[in-house]
């Protein structure tokens, strides 16, 4: 291990990819090692999956507060994700000081850790635990960066509302988050003078991401077949937000705090040109960056890392609360949002400054034992290509993910579904039981939309028929599906090689070798479903032939 950890602290463009792929394959497969020895699995949580086949693996229920993205710093801690990480270095150590200094309160023997690859999160010292429910950290209203703050006059938040939605129609739902991202800029303007009280955090952010806006056209090409939709999703929020930003700085009449519009247009004559050639973040030096890049920069800060508050109103970045990594299956901390009627306010005590109204509480789910890693979920755990899009890794905890599998659109009032119990295993393959009645619907309409109607109607009214129905055609929903996780196998996730073919090239071969994994490890779960499709069909053939004698 320690020939390797040394091997990657060399830059990336002097590794081999040849070798890097090794590298890579030895992770992979130590991964793979402990992937079922380091999870107790609670059966009684498998609330989505066919009896047919019970599988061993939890549900994380999906957030009911934000849907496309959620809080997020760093992948959870996996080797491989973690050498995506390594061209940023960022300062952590001092930045538990400065929050002390601050007014964050940590309960005891709550850490910053390092992993020793480049990558922080938070976790337990090896002489403390504590249980469910405690604050394990609490973030006091003046650090978090919010999307009203006043610096931004009204007039201005509507003139940027009214660009978003012009550029792309319902984009102006995140006028909230692209308002948080001119936060960040005013900031991040000050601290170049020194006189941002949050600079410390602010050196403490990545300089690039790896979300799907920086990927270059090689490694785009790839994305788009695994995860379209989250992409084209980001592209429009992208596209709205800097078409928003660009015009309130091109445009004098809409008022901006003194000196920033001039800050601003120094990026921009600065680095006209280069602009039109940039396709991907990859500048650190904050003087040759272009107005486009640093925006982009901004972009990935609050797309990756904000949180919506509970009631929708505004976007957050909350300094402290970022450094929690994600897990799907692992999670036990959430976010607690402090309200003036909230018990647990309590003014007169010595340090109400821990219980505020307006901090944020990181508060333990469950009992955490001494050494523990604390991790939260970023949500939507079923969809690991949101986690590959919107954030840049591969999210390796998900037990669940997206079976891939939908309601034609004018048949959507007749069979009403959760899309988050359309899942299926990653570990097993096995089927949820929405997936099986669903895949029934399907080849009904295909082939007798009369006998549909009526498997429809005996799901409305819950009466035996319905059941009598699902198994009657069970065999035909059984093929239906393995030709359906056949063809996702050949068109979306097809077998890739960890490097670019001859005569490609990628701008990052760590990233490019990161969308393989993920491609491979969604390949490979997909085969599993394919395969526990093949037991279900043998199983229902030779039951079939049973009852005929």
């Amino acid at each position: 291990f320690y020939i390797l950890q040394s091997a990657v602290i060399v830059p990336s463009k002097m590794i081999p990819c040849s070798l890097y792929s090794l590298f890579c394959s030895i992770c992979v497969l130590s991964l793979k090692a402990n992937a079922f020895t380091t999870t107790t699995w609670n059966l009684a949580e498998n609330q989505h999956i066919s009896s047919r086949r019970t599988i061993p693996t939890p549900h994380e229920p999906r957030s009911t507060t934000t849907r496309l993205f959620e809080s997020a710093s760093a992948s959870s801690a996996s080797l491989t994700d973690l050498l995506d990480t390594l061209e940023d270095k960022r300062n952590i150590p001092s930045l538990q000081d400065w929050a002390v200094e601050q007014g964050v309160h940590f309960a005891e023997g709550v850490l910053l850790v390092d992993n020793g690859l480049g990558d922080w999160g938070v976790g337990m010292s090896a002489n403390h635990s504590h249980v469910a429910n405690t604050p394990i950290m609490t973030i006091p209203p003046h650090l978090i960066l919010s999307s009203e703050d006043d610096r931004i006059a009204p007039a201005t938040r509507a003139f940027m509302g009214n660009i978003m939605a012009e550029t792309s129609p319902g984009m102006d739902y995140y006028l909230k988050e692209c308002l948080l991202m001119m936060a960040v800029l005013l900031e991040n303007a000050s601290a170049k003078s020194s006189n941002s009280n949050w600079s410390p955090w602010l050196e403490t952010l990545p300089r690039s991401f790896q979300i799907g806006l920086s990927l270059d056209p090689l490694e785009r090409s790839h994305v788009e077949r695994m995860a379209p939709a989250f992409l084209e999703h980001q592209d429009k929020q992208w596209n709205a937000c800097w078409q928003a930003i660009q015009q309130v700085v091109d445009d004098e009449s809409v008022e901006l705090p003194i000196g920033f519009r001039d800050l601003l247009l120094t990026y921009k004559n600065d680095g006209v040109e280069e602009e039109e050639e940039s396709e991907t973040t990859t500048t650190t030096d904050d003087e040759q960056q272009t107005l486009k890049e640093l925006v982009e920069w901004a972009f990935g800060v609050v797309f990756t890392r904000s949180w919506r508050s509970p009631d929708g109103n505004a976007a957050t970045l909350v300094p402290l609360g970022d450094m929690f990594n994600h897990d799907s299956a692992m999670a036990n901390v959430y976010p607690n949002f402090l309200k003036d009627d909230d018990q647990e306010i309590d003014d007169d005590a010595a340090d109400n400054h821990h219980n505020k109204a307006g901090s944020i509480q990181m508060k333990l789910k469950q009992n955490v034992e001494e050494g523990s890693p604390l991790f939260l979920s970023y949500g939507m755990g079923d969809q690991p290509a949101r986690f590959l899009v919107n954030f840049g890794f591969w999210d390796r905890s998900a037990n669940l993910m997206d079976a891939n599998l939908t309601v034609p659109e004018a048949h959507g009032e007749n069979w009403p579904v959760d899309p988050s119990e359309l899942v299926v295993s990653t570990r097993s393959g096995g089927i949820s039981e929405e997936v099986w009645n669903l895949a029934v619907y399907r080849f009904l309409l295909d082939q007798d939309v009369a006998a549909a109607a009526k498997l429809s109607q005996a799901r409305k009214d819950k009466n035996d028929t319905f059941q009598a129905m699902l198994d009657q055609y069970d065999i035909p929903a059984i093929m239906y599906l393995r030709k359906h996780a056949l063809q996702i196998i050949g068109e979306t996730y097809p077998d890739m090689d960890l490097c670019p073919a001859d005569g490609l090239a990628s701008a990052s071969p760590r990233r490019f070798g990161m969308i393989a994994r993920y491609n491979n490890g969604m390949r490979e779960s997909w085969m599993r479903v394919a395969e526990s499709l093949e037991y279900e069909l043998e199983d229902a053939l030779a039951k079939r032939q049973k009852e005929q004698g």
